[in-house]
């Protein structure tokens, strides 16, 4: 058993410079504490990884029948609209949904038999952001930005793409440090929810940073070069120490514009990854890990619960599904490829799930309840066995079959490509040592 102590965590406050700077919980990492990490585990010849993970949050639970597992022998009532079609993988069928996933089976894996018991959206989420059944723990994102921190200089550990709002108290903590403190909370990414443009709201001195600016690299080098200067006449550079004052010229440095420059992508690329939030959360994920980012969440949904289809309002097996699969479809195959091209599918791992699955029969209002007795993911990447289709659910989708994996398991999984031992005690604020997780085993047929 390994253990790591935490540095009390505080807020930065927002009339300082100098903590809205440098402090973690602003800017979702502790850069200068990283570096003082990355200077001991150098004179120490400590290897340092630089795998990162990139987590599609597909919020609310997409339906394993519309996805990767359908049901085409089922009656009607479970199979659903939707035909099967064939896919890179012998004897292997997907939902007609996902015409792109399919043509790649092979260079993906899939688990078909994930389950636990919490039916609610914030226990199954919990569940799975923290490996543990009640909220207070942290999120896997701000555990790796502790345990890891960032792969490169000049950019956080863990950021996230956030969902532009959120009825639910429990979605809004669920991703954080909690008692890790706010020096792990994530680097928020908002999208403006009237259009696809996004901000970065918890980095005062990047308030007005939008997908637009991203494009304008005359107003972006201004942004920062602005930046510096207030640093600079503030007196606040004075006052820093070495690896605070290194930490800030990372932060307003080339590296950091780079990343967040997507006018630097071919346009064609762009298209391909597709002219909306999702697909250029997910050019901007590829970037940003590409820079050094440890940890990317993507929630592709807003309010949290796109795929949440029980009917209705709340979106059917129909409608909803045919627009979220056609944006996901898009979305991940060009990541897939882009990261390929980029000789990054070695280091980075592509995960692709939400808290549960759906109901096997369809309700009245054509949608599908909530059901996590089974459901479906899918993954990419990580130096793990691709081509595989691990579990199975039953002959109406209902229960696992076969090969059962918990969420534990999965973030297991994640923990050993990132090179971090799940039983490594972190310690609360009052000095309580907790686990990273208490329970779950890497996937063997994956690792």
């Amino acid at each position: 058993m390994s253990t790591t102590r935490n540095q009390p965590g505080r807020r930065a406050s927002r009339r300082s410079f100098l903590k809205t700077t440098v402090t973690a919980g602003s800017v979702g990492l502790g850069l200068p504490e990283i570096l003082r990490q990355r200077a001991h585990a150098a004179s120490t010849g400590a290897p340092i990884k630089n795998t990162a993970v990139i987590q599609i949050w597909l919020g609310g639970g997409i339906s394993q029948f519309e996805s990767w597992d359908p049901k085409p022998d089922a009656p009607k009532e479970i199979r659903g609209p939707w035909k099967p079609i064939k896919t890179a993988l012998p004897g292997v069928q997907f939902c007609e949904l996902l015409p792109k996933h399919a043509k790649m089976a092979d260079r993906m894996s899939f688990i078909r038999s994930v389950w636990h018991r919490d039916s609610g959206h914030p226990g199954g989420t919990t569940l799975c952001s923290t490996g543990k059944p009640q909220p207070g723990d942290p999120a896997t994102g701000s555990i790796v930005a502790k345990m890891r921190g960032p792969n490169g200089f000049g950019v956080p550990a863990y950021v996230q793409m956030k969902p532009p709002t959120t009825s639910n108290p429990t979605f809004n903590e669920v991703f954080y440090a909690s008692y890790l403190g706010a020096q792990y909370d994530p680097f928020d990414i908002v999208p403006d929810p009237s259009s696809d443009t996004f901000s970065v709201p918890n980095l005062a001195l990047a308030r007005g940073l939008s997908l637009d600016r991203l494009e304008d690299r005359k107003g972006l080098l201004q942004h920062f070069d602005r930046m510096a200067r207030v640093a600079d006449t503030s007196g606040a550079m004075s006052s820093m120490d070495h690896f605070q004052r290194s930490a800030f010229e990372m932060l307003t440095g080339p590296r950091t514009r780079k990343a967040f420059d997507l006018s630097q992508e071919d346009p064609r690329l762009r298209e391909r990854y597709g002219r909306h939030r999702w697909g250029q959360s997910a050019l901007l994920a590829r970037r940003l890990v590409e820079a050094g980012v440890t940890f990317m969440t993507i929630n592709t949904a807003p309010d949290c619960i796109l795929w949440d289809i029980h009917g209705a309002e709340a979106g059917t097996v129909t409608d909803t599904m045919a627009w979220a699969c056609w944006h996901l479809d898009g979305m991940v195959t060009t990541l897939i490829d882009d990261l390929t091209d980029r000789g990054l599918d070695k280091n980075v791992l592509v995960l692709i799930w939400g808290e549960f699955g759906r109901t096997p029969v369809i309700n009245d209002r054509v949608g599908r309840d909530h059901w996590p007795n089974v459901g479906s993911l899918a993954l990419f990447g990580g130096g793990l066995r691709m081509g595989r289709v691990i579990g199975a659910s039953d002959k109406h989708g209902a229960e696992p079959a076969d090969r059962p994996v918990t969420p534990q398991d999965v973030l297991a999984t994640m923990y050993h490509h990132l090179g971090i031992d799940p039983s490594t005690h972190l310690y609360t604020q009052d000095d309580r040592p907790i686990p990273i997780l208490h329970e779950g085993e890497a996937i063997s047929e994956l690792v």
